[in-house]
């Protein structure tokens, strides 16, 4: 059973990108049986749809054309989690597959060995996507 969906917008709360059309739809899940008979629906990558990960992060792009341009939907993926899979170090690891998805498909994961704006840049994104999970897990009492 699906315990909640949450809309997460990866550039919110980053002040180094200001479009907010993207964003990822991130479902909670009674069990982990559940969550991965979902994923299925979405995906047909299955790596290790019988046991370990309590949570997955699934890229999505569609494109459709408009007007003579092809343009991304606005949804760009979903993240599956199974609810006892809620933890800051689980949160976090998915955090940093949707913003290193979401900035690769903006052409801006841009990676130096240096701190600089793109590292900043890629640490706000995963600063918003987790606490914009973080804090509807509150509103929802599922923290």
């Amino acid at each position: 059973m699906q315990v909640a969906k949450i809309k997460v917008i990866p550039a919110k709360y980053n002040p180094f990108i200001k479009d907010f059309r993207h964003y990822y739809h991130v479902y909670i899940f009674e069990t982990k049986a559940e969550m991965w008979q979902a994923g299925a629906k979405l995906s047909s990558w299955d790596k290790d749809a019988h046991g370990g990960y309590g949570a997955i992060t699934i890229p999505c792009r569609r494109e459709k054309y408009d007007e003579g341009n092809w343009i991304t939907a606005p949804k760009i993926g979903d993240v599956l989690f199974y609810k006892d899979c809620l933890g800051s170090e689980c949160v976090s690891h998915e955090a940093v597959h949707m913003a290193t998805n979401y900035l690769r498909f903006k052409n801006q994961l841009l990676l130096t060995d240096q701190i600089d704006d793109n590292e900043e840049k890629l640490a706000y994104c995963i600063g918003s996507c987790t606490r914009q999970i973080v804090d509807n897990l509150y509103k929802l009492k599922i923290l």
